[in-house]
């Protein structure tokens, strides 16, 4: 029989995400596959909006949205940073390790 846990998380409500948060969403996928470089200037507001089928305010929403996100991962990986031993050899991928490890840990509690 299957695990109690596993099946009351399978049949729980399905959330359904505004389309600010569905754009917040694209653009960070966007930037991980490296369709939106690193330093290069995005398309301008209008234009952007348009290729995304929105708003200029949901795209604005969705820009500080993921802004937002983004500051707050970033103060969270400064945190598990300021934890690492003096003296400690870590690659980039062996930090975000310990990042992941750490808010799975705090999730659990």
């Amino acid at each position: 029989m299957a695990d109690s846990r596993q099946a009351i998380s399978l049949i729980a409500p399905l959330t359904v995400l505004s389309r600010a948060e569905e754009v917040a969403l694209r653009v960070g996928q966007a930037i991980q596959l490296g369709l939106l470089p690193d330093g290069e200037q995005l398309p301008s507001e209008a234009e952007f909006a348009a290729q995304l089928g929105v708003s200029a305010m949901t795209l604005r929403e969705a820009l500080a949205m993921y802004l937002a996100d983004y500051e707050e991962l970033k103060l969270q990986l400064e945190e598990s940073i300021a934890q690492i031993d003096a003296g400690d050899f870590l690659t980039h991928e062996e930090v975000l390790a310990r990042h992941k490890e750490k808010t799975r840990a705090n999730r659990a509690a």
